[in-house]
C-alpha cells in the first residue's frame, strides 16, 4: 500500500495546530498505516498570492483590522523580549522533530504530481475551512488529482456559516472529497446545506489519545522550577477584563498563585502584572505539561479545553468572542461542551466564583463518551482507508 498523505497545519507556531497534526499522524501509525505530512513550507508564497483578494475585501472589516493591529502592536511592544521569543520559537522548531514530513514541495504543481505516490490524501483538522483558507486553496485539496481518494478528517469551518459569495467555492471542493467528516455539528449542518451530503462528526485528532496515550507522545517534565507545586493555569487568547477578574477572585478563594501562559500573537495590556508567573516561551510540549501540573485551569482556548478534559482537570472556559461577531469561532467550543453536558463550565466571567468552584465534573461519564466517540472516529478512518 502506498503512503497516505496528510494536509495539516504542521508549520504554524500554534499549540493546538501542531499538536493535532501530531495526533492524527500518530493515530495512523498506530493503525499501521504508513503516512507523511505534506511539507508545505515551500507553498506559502503561492497560497498567500491566492489569499490577496480576500485580504483586500477585509480592508473595511473593523473586527479583522482590529485583530491584525493587535498582532502588529504585539510585535512592536515585545521587541525587548527577544530572548523569550527566540526561546519560544526554538521550542516550536524542536517540536517539528516529532513529525514525519514529506520532501518540501515548491509549488502546487509539484505536489499535484507527487500525489500519484499516495494512496489517499487526508485534510484535517483544525479550522482549515475558514474563508481565508479557502481563498488560499490548499486545504480544499483542489491540488489532488481526481483519481486519488480524498478524505476530510474532523475538519472545522471555524464558523457557523460562510459568506454567500463563497458558497460556490465551497460546493465545488466539498463535492470532490469522497469521505467527509467534520469536528462540529455546525459543520455537518453546513455541508448538508451547501451540498446535500451527509458528513460524519468525528473527534478532534487530539482526542484520539487519552491521558495515557499522550504520555507516550509527550513525556512529563517540569516547566516552572521556581513556581509553587500548586497553581491556577490561565491561558487566554482574548483580552477580556472580566475573565481576568474571575481568575483573581479564584486566586483569593483558593490561595493559589496564577500561572499565565501569555498569548504571543496579540498584545493585551491587561496581561501586564496580571499573573504571579507569566510564561512567554512555551512550545507544544511545555503547553501540555503546564496543563498536566495545574490544579485549576481558566481558558478561552479550544485545545486548552480539550487537554483539560484529557487530563481530568477542574476547568472553566470563557467566551472569547460574542456569538454575533464576524470573528467568532465559538461554535467549536459550544459543540464540544454541549456533547459532554458541560455547558455550566462555559462562563462569561460575571459568575459567582464560590458557587462554580464547588461544581464537580463527572469524568466517569465524560471518559465513557470520549472513549465511544474516539472508537467511532477511528472506525471512520479505518473504513475510508480500507484497513
Amino acid at each position: 500500500m502506498k503512503k497516505v498523505a496528510i494536509a495539516s497545519v504542521h508549520w504554524k507556531h500554534n499549540h493546538g495546530s501542531m499538536l493535532q497534526s501530531l495526533a492524527l499522524q500518530k493515530a495512523l501509525f498506530n493503525m499501521e498505516i504508513d503516512n507523511e505530512i505534506i511539507n508545505m513550507n515551500g507553498l506559502h508564497p503561492e497560497i498567500r498570492k491566492n489569499q490577496m483578494p480576500f485580504y483586500m475585501r477585509q480592508m473595511f472589516n473593523s473586527s479583522f483590522i482590529q485583530a491584525k493591529m493587535a498582532k502588529i502592536k504585539f510585535e512592536l511592544l515585545y521587541k525587548k523580549r527577544v530572548q523569550d521569543l527566540d526561546s519560544r520559537k526554538q521550542h516550536f522548531n524542536d517540536f517539528e522533530s516529532h513529525y514525519v514530513l514529506s520532501q518540501a514541495y515548491k509549488s502546487m504543481r509539484e505536489v499535484n504530481q507527487a500525489c500519484q505516490n499516495y494512496s489517499h490524501v487526508i485534510v484535517g483538522s483544525d479550522q482549515l475551512w475558514l474563508p481565508i483558507n479557502i481563498a488560499g486553496d490548499y486545504y480544499t485539496l483542489n491540488f489532488v488529482p481526481d483519481n486519488i481518494p480524498k478524505i476530510s478528517y474532523a475538519t472545522s469551518f471555524g464558523v457557523a456559516d460562510v459568506p454567500k459569495r463563497d458558497y460556490e467555492k465551497y460546493q465545488q471542493f466539498l463535492k470532490r472529497i469522497q469521505h467527509l467528516s467534520v469536528r462540529e455539528e455546525s459543520g455537518q449542518a453546513l455541508i448538508k446545506k451547501l451540498t446535500g451530503q451527509e458528513a460524519k462528526v468525528t473527534c478532534d485528532p487530539t482526542l484520539l489519545f487519552d491521558e495515557n496515550g499522550w504520555e507516550t507522545l509527550i513525556t512529563r517534565k517540569e516547566v516552572i522550577t521556581d513556581a509553587p507545586e500548586k497553581y491556577i493555569l490561565c491561558y487566554f487568547l482574548g483580552g477580556n477584563k472580566a475573565h481576568r477578574n474571575f481568575v483573581k477572585t479564584l486566586k483569593q478563594q483558593t490561595g493559589l498563585p496564577i500561572v499565565a501562559m501569555i498569548h504571543m500573537e496579540e498584545y493585551h495590556p491587561i496581561d501586564n502584572h496580571f499573573a504571579d508567573y507569566a510564561i512567554t516561551n512555551a512550545g507544544p510540549c511545555e503547553f501540555i505539561n503546564l496543563i498536566r501540573n495545574a490544579d485549576y485551569i481558566c481558558t478561552d482556548s479550544f485545545h486548552g479545553t480539550i487537554f483539560s478534559l484529557i487530563h481530568h482537570k477542574k476547568f472553566w472556559v470563557f467566551k472569547r468572542h460574542n456569538d454575533s461577531s464576524a470573528m467568532s469561532t465559538n461554535t467549536r467550543i459550544d459543540s464540544l461542551l454541549g456533547r459532554l453536558n458541560l455547558q455550566n463550565r462555559y462562563l462569561t466571567g460575571s459568575e459567582n466564583v464560590e458557587k462554580v468552584l464547588h461544581q464537580e465534573i463527572d469524568y466517569g461519564m465524560i471518559n465513557t463518551y470520549l472513549s465511544s466517540h474516539r472508537e467511532k472516529s477511528m472506525q471512520f478512518l479505518k473504513s475510508t482507508l480500507g484497513v
